[in-house]
C-alpha cells in the first residue's frame, strides 16, 4: 500500500494539474474491468462474486472490494469467509472520510457548521469548540465499550464502512427543524436522534433545552437577590446597624450555600443528559452500521430501544453496558414492578411501535426493556446471541407480532418459562432495594 502511494505521488508530481496520471489510466481501465466482470456475474452467484471482489482488493480498487463482500454478507450473513476477508480489508486502509452519508449531510447544512474528525467519527458542528470537543470523546468512548460488549457476547460486527457521521446543533429550535425537515422525525422531547436511512446521529446541546435554561435562569435570579442582600449589608454598616448586618450575612450564607447545591445539582444532571442521549443514538447507529441489527427488517421496540437503554450511563469514563446497570433506568423500572405496571412479556416481545404517543407508555416500554435486555445479555447470552442472528436472518419489511413472538421462542425457549425466572429476579432485587432503604432511614 504503501509503495503504490509512493509511486502515485510521484507521478501525480511529475504531470500537469490539466493532465491524467498513468495511475488514474490504470484505474479506471481496472474499473471499466471491473464492471465488466460484474455484468458476466449473476447475483445470486457468491462464489464468483468473491473471486471478484478478491482481484479487486489486489488491483487496490478497495472500496468496490469492501462493497462486493459487504454484498455477500448481506445476502449471506453468515458467510465467514467474506467476513474474514472484509477484516483483513479494513486493516488495509483508512477509513473512508467523504462517504456518501457525510457529502449529504454536509449540503444540507449552513456554511457555519464546522469539521471536527477523530478515529472514526466525523462532525459537524455550530456548538461551542469545548461542548463539540466533549461529544467528540463521548461517541469514541461508546465505540469503544460497544466492541467490549460485542467481543464479550460472542457477536461479530462488520467494520466500519466510513467514518461515522454526527451532526450538533448549539441552538434546540435549528435542532427540531432539521429533524422535522430533513429526516422527518418527531424529536421534540429528545435531545438528539439517529437517522438510518441517512446513517447519521444528531444531536444539539441540552444547556438550551426548555427545562435546563429554565433551571438556569433561576439560577440567575437567585445570584441577583444574593448581589442584593450584599448590597443591603453595605448600607446597614453604613447607617450602623450592626445586629441587621449581621442578619443579612446569615442570610447570604444560606443563599449562597443552596446556590452552589442547585448549580451543582443542574450540573451533573446536565452532564447526565448528554452523556446518556449521546451514548443511546450512537449504539444505535453501530448497532446498523456493523449489521448487527439490519436496517431492512423491522424489530420490535424491546430489542432496539432495550439495547440503546442499556448502555445509557452518566459518567463515559466508567464501564457502560449491558453488564452494568445505569441506576435512572434501574430505579424507574422497580417502582414500575412494584406499581404493577409492566407490560406481559407476549406484548412487549412483539411490539413494533407506539400508536398512541401516550409519554406513559413510552416510559414503560423504555424502561421495561431496559431491565429485560440487561437480565438477558447476563443470564441468557446464549440465547441473545442467537435471537440477533435469526433476527438479521429475517425477510425484509414488516413482520406480525406471531412472527416475533415464534422468534423470540425459537432463541429464548417457552416464553411463560423465561417469563417467571426474569420477573423473580427482578422481585429478589426490588425487596434488597427495600431492606437498603429501609436501613438508610432508620
Amino acid at each position: 500500500m504503501m509503495a503504490w502511494f509512493a509511486m502515485f505521488l510521484t507521478l501525480t508530481l511529475a504531470t500537469p494539474a490539466t493532465g491524467v496520471t498513468g495511475v488514474e489510466e490504470s484505474t479506471r481501465t481496472e474499473k471499466s474491468e471491473l464492471q465488466r466482470r460484474l455484468k458476466l456475474i449473476a447475483s445470486h452467484d457468491e462464489a464468483s462474486i468473491m473471486q471478484l471482489a478478491e482481484w479487486a482488493e489486489r488491483k487496490h480498487l478497495f472500496a468496490d472490494a469492501d462493497k462486493l463482500y459487504r454484498d455477500i454478507i448481506d445476502r449471506n450473513p453468515q458467510h465467514d469467509s467474506a467476513r474474514r476477508k472484509l477484516d483483513h480489508l479494513a486493516a488495509r486502509r483508512q477509513l473512508l472520510v467523504d462517504s456518501e452519508a457525510f457529502l449529504a449531510t454536509h449540503r444540507l447544512l449552513p456554511p457555519r457548521f464546522l469539521r471536527y474528525e477523530t478515529k472514526r467519527f466525523i462532525v459537524l458542528s455550530d456548538a461551542s469548540p469545548s461542548w463539540t470537543r466533549i461529544q467528540t470523546s463521548r461517541l469514541e468512548r461508546t465505540h469503544h465499550q460497544f466492541m467490549r460488549f460485542a467481543k464479550r457476547l460472542g457477536l461479530a460486527p462488520l467494520p466500519l464502512k466510513h467514518k461515522l457521521v454526527c451532526v450538533l446543533f448549539k441552538e434546540r429550535s435549528a435542532y427540531l427543524d432539521f429533524a422535522r425537515t430533513r429526516d422527518n422525525a418527531s424529536a421534540s422531547w429528545i435531545a438528539g436522534y439517529y437517522a438510518p436511512g441517512a446513517d447519521r446521529v444528531v444531536f444539539y446541546n441540552v444547556e438550551h433545552s426548555e427545562g435546563i435554561s429554565e433551571a438556569r435562569q433561576k439560577l440567575n435570579d437567585m445570584q441577583k437577590e444574593i448581589k442584593l442582600l450584599r448590597q443591603n449589608i453595605s448600607r446597614s454598616r453604613r447607617q450602623g446597624s450592626r445586629r441587621q448586618s449581621v442578619n443579612l450575612r446569615e442570610n447570604i450564607g444560606r443563599y449562597q450555600k443552596h446556590f452552589e447545591q442547585e448549580t451543582s445539582r443542574i450540573d451533573r444532571f446536565a452532564s447526565s443528559l448528554s452523556a446518556a442521549t449521546t451514548v443511546h443514538e450512537s449504539i444505535h447507529q453501530l448497532f446498523f452500521h456493523t449489521g448487527i441489527q439490519s436496517p431492512k427488517v423491522e424489530y420490535p421496540l424491546w430489542i432496539s430501544e432495550g439495547i440503546a437503554t442499556a448502555f445509557e450511563t452518566g459518567d463515559i469514563n466508567l464501564p457502560f453496558g449491558p453488564d452494568r446497570d445505569y441506576d435512572q433506568r434501574r430505579e424507574e423500572f422497580l417502582r414500575m414492578l412494584q406499581n404493577h405496571e409492566l407490560f406481559n412479556l407476549t406484548q412487549l416481545v412483539s411490539m413494533t411501535e407506539i400508536t398512541s404517543g401516550d409519554e406513559d407508555v413510552v416510559r414503560r416500554v423504555y424502561h421495561q426493556s431496559y431491565a429485560l435486555v440487561t437480565w438477558l445479555c447476563r443470564f441468557r447470552a446464549e440465547g441473545m446471541r442467537e435471537y440477533l442472528n435469526l433476527m438479521r436472518l429475517e425477510h425484509h419489511g414488516e413482520s406480525t407480532p406471531e412472527r416475533h413472538i415464534q422468534i423470540f421462542t425459537n432463541a429464548f425457549g417457552d416464553l411463560t418459562r423465561l417469563e417467571r425466572a426474569w420477573i423473580r429476579h427482578e422481585q429478589q432485587l426490588l425487596r434488597k432495594s427495600r431492606l437498603i432503604t429501609r436501613g438508610r432511614n432508620s
